[in-house]
């Protein structure tokens, strides 16, 4: 077995990348007809070499990555992730009719957008786009932090591991392309669980995330699309007046 080594602990290989994904959808049979994966974009860029190397001549486009700035990530919303909402976003029973689609994301200064975002949003008449922020402290109400990038970190260490930037997003990719509808669909519903134990433990993170058996209830064909707040949760809303 080779044992793989890097110069120094500050060079490895490091990608940005933005994701956007939304519950799967099946019809009475079962059958995916909407996979919920809307899109995987590497924030990088082409870039001309400026000297010679041993490698490449003077000139041959490189990879680089990207410092995601406010002005990167809202032209990555704006050409990429609209885009891609427009075009996979599944048609309702009413195919007139407006779909609120919310976006949400964390809270770091380079997620301030400007109006020409919110301009782009109602480019659409189809669609009713709405930003949402997870709340601080709590990454398990977001679906990408609660599972996703975790379970796609873990299927691209199984792979040949990258030697360079387009190798590391070829894998990356690659588990992306191969991650299943149903893992997927399973991280929202433990995305229900987590907000009901949210309420139940008072706001807190403090918390366990709930397990229910999501394997079993999906080869019995009764993983529910909805999970009904629990009794306990209940009695908590209500004594705080929210319902």
């Amino acid at each position: 077995m080779i044992q793989r080594k890097t110069r120094h602990k500050g060079h490895i290989i490091k990608v940005m990348f933005l994701a956007a994904v939304a519950r799967p959808r099946f019809n009475e049979a079962g059958e995916c007809v909407f996979d919920g994966k809307i899109g995987l974009w590497p924030f990088t860029k082409e870039v001309a070499a400026k000297k010679n190397s041993c490698n490449r001549p003077k000139g041959t486009l490189e990879t680089k990555c990207m410092n995601v700035t406010r002005e990167v990530y809202q032209s990555f919303l704006i050409d990429r992730v609209l885009p891609a909402i427009y075009d996979r976003w599944p048609k309702g029973q009413n195919p007139r009719s407006c779909e609120n689609v919310y976006i949400q994301h964390d809270n770091p200064p380079s997620h301030n957008l400007d109006n020409a975002f919110h301009v782009a949003c109602n480019s659409n008449r189809r669609f009713k786009i709405m930003l949402k922020k997870h709340p601080a402290n709590s990454p398990d109400t977001n679906v990408l932090d609660l599972g996703l990038f975790r379970a796609l970190q873990t299927e691209t260490w199984k792979l040949n591991r990258g030697n360079n930037i387009d190798e590391l997003i070829n894998n990356v990719q690659a588990a992306w392309n191969d991650y299943s509808v149903q893992q997927l669909d399973h991280i929202w519903y433990t995305h229900q669980t987590v907000l009901d134990a949210i309420i139940t433990d008072r706001g807190d993170n403090s918390f366990d995330i709930p397990h229910v058996g999501k394997d079993a209830l999906q080869r019995k064909n009764n993983l529910p699309d909805r999970l009904p707040v629990s009794a306990e949760a209940r009695a908590l809303l209500e004594e705080y007046r929210f319902i």
